[in-house]
């Protein structure tokens, strides 16, 4: 408005550019007004002048930003479980004692959900280990030995997972654990009419002391705990105490795995077997875990660099322990001294298929039904039947404390030494932001500051955009003294209580053509509905 009065001194202005500048008051008017006049240049100067108040005070809110850095990094110490300890079986005079929370544990973790059983972290929040030979199948090892285990679909050695104690529940650790388990290499599986027979631990022929009744697990070969019957000495169940450069040169280390398929509904005997032979190695690995807050999961695996074991001694290799272990792992899921039964148990169905434990009822059977493990694919067979004898064996090491519930640290523990880092809030400045804002708060700036020159420079009234401006030339008006030099504020001040209408000024009849006029509120009357204005 400054610079049309300004320049209105010198020059006259066209009333299409004054409609554009009255109409320009709101973003909206803007617009409005260039689709109703018609677009030119005055128009989208306008239009580009009101779109940098929005842009610059949006832009503003934009400038600066959070984001998580300045990592703190401080060194930590992990315990964890010792997977090479002896198994409570071997430990305990009563070994008995312990079946009922090893077997919940067991049961617990084959009946579970699927997400759960395909987890990095087990139902007790436990560290899952990867079946290392599974991920070598299809992921390729870097020139360091590591593999890196993706975060999907990953075969998982145990169901059961390793306890890692004292974790942070806050920021990021990463440390790595040495572990170790059973591994099958089942190089026979087939149906036979017979079972095959199993004697005793002497001679590396195979031995269990449990009768085929469901199913039954053996082995040809055993650290005697006589020192007169092997070369072998007694190493109390346990691995770790197992020097690394032991002789192991003709040592037997082959599983014989046995299921029943029963023909019949009625139980009778007539019936065929399962048979697999599968090589059993111990193996040791090493992980790189990377825990946020109290969720872990692997990252990188690799064979272990340190000293240990033979891999054909195995966790199963010490008699007594087998005893105990072959004898009551066929009725985990049954209860021991079950009579035989038509049914599988839910160890077998798992092989089947671990998404129903319980097998599909057979017809008319009434119970879990029978599956024929023969038909089982080699490789997913040996990495099935692994992690079932992984998950029983990682149960009797700790089975009043793996859910979780350690009051101290366990004796039978390793630590690992790692590091914890948390993540802080800092602010940042994105300079293109920045730059628009400076940009519009200039362009605007430089507007207010030409408009107040103008205003200064102007010497006649100020009109333009005060309703007051009406009555300077209306003759229904009573208009206060100084007239046509008054400018629109001081005549707004004049004439503050002045009752004014925009209506009929015209004669007094309804049958005459009105007028329109802005009027004293005394002197016009209201505009009329389906009247005749000139």
């Amino acid at each position: 408005m400054k610079i049309i009065a300004a320049w209105n001194l010198h020059n006259g202005v066209s009333l299409g550019m004054l409609e554009q500048l009255m109409g320009s008051a709101t973003v909206f008017g803007t617009v409005m007004t260039q689709v109703q006049l018609g677009t030119n240049w005055l128009g989208l100067g306008l239009i580009a002048i009101w779109i940098l108040s929005p842009i610059g005070s949006q832009s503003a809110a934009r400038v600066l930003d959070t984001v998580l850095a300045n990592i703190i990094t401080s060194n930590v110490t992990v315990p964890y479980f010792d997977t090479r300890q002896a198994s409570i079986f071997t430990t305990s005079d009563y070994p008995e004692a312990f079946q009922t929370p090893v077997d919940a544990l067991y049961v617990a973790s084959v009946v579970s959900s699927e997400s759960t059983k395909n987890a990095s972290m087990d139902l007790w929040g436990n560290l899952k280990i990867p079946a290392y030979k599974q991920l070598l199948a299809n992921l390729p090892v870097a020139s360091s030995g590591w593999v890196s285990v993706p975060s999907r679909d990953v075969p998982y050695s145990s169901l059961i997972g390793i306890p890692t104690i004292n974790m942070s529940t806050t920021g990021n650790t990463t440390f790595a654990v040495e572990s170790t388990y059973l591994d099958l290499d089942c190089y026979n599986v087939s149906r036979s009419t017979v079972p095959v027979p199993v004697e005793g631990p002497v001679n590396k022929t195979f031995w269990s002391p449990n009768l085929p009744n469901s199913f039954s697990v053996a082995l040809d070969g055993f650290v005697l705990e006589d020192d007169n019957s092997t070369t072998y000495g007694p190493w109390n169940g346990s691995v770790a105490n197992i020097p690394s450069d032991t002789d192991v040169s003709g040592f037997g280390h082959t599983l014989l795995f046995q299921s029943r398929i029963y023909q019949d509904n009625l139980g009778n005997e007539d019936n065929t077997t399962t048979v697999a032979f599968c090589t059993l190695t111990q193996q040791y690995i090493e992980s790189v875990v990377v825990c946020s807050g109290i969720f872990c999961r692997v990252t990188y695996v690799r064979q272990s660099l340190r000293p240990h074991a033979p891999s054909n001694i195995t966790t199963l290799s010490f008699p007594w322990l087998f005893d105990q272990f072959s004898l009551w792992f066929p009725f985990a899921t049954t209860g021991q001294g079950t009579a035989p039964s038509i049914n599988s148990t839910a160890t077998e169905c798992y092989i089947a298929d671990p998404a129903s434990p319980f097998c599909p009822a057979a017809a008319n059977s009434g119970g879990f039904g029978a599956v024929d493990l023969s038909t089982v694919p080699k490789d997913v067979f040996e990495l099935r039947l692994g992690q079932l004898l992984n998950t029983y064996y990682q149960a009797t090491l700790e089975p009043f404390s793996i859910g979780g519930s350690f009051v101290t640290t366990p004796a039978n523990s390793l630590t690992s030494s790692g590091t914890l880092s948390h993540l802080q809030e800092q602010y940042v400045v994105h300079w293109l932001y920045l730059g628009i804002f400076v940009f519009c708060s200039i362009v605007l700036l430089v507007a207010a500051v030409v408009g107040a020159w103008f205003d200064f420079q102007t010497p006649g009234p100020d009109l333009l955009g005060y309703c007051s401006s009406l009555a300077r030339d209306s003759g229904f008006v009573r208009t206060p003294g100084g007239g046509s030099v008054l400018n629109g504020v001081e005549r707004a001040r004049l004439l503050r209580n002045l009752r004014v209408r925009l209506g009929d000024v015209g004669g007094g009849n309804d049958d005459e053509v009105g007028r329109i006029a802005f009027a004293d509120e005394g002197r016009a009357r209201v505009v009329r509905l389906k009247a005749f204005y000139k």
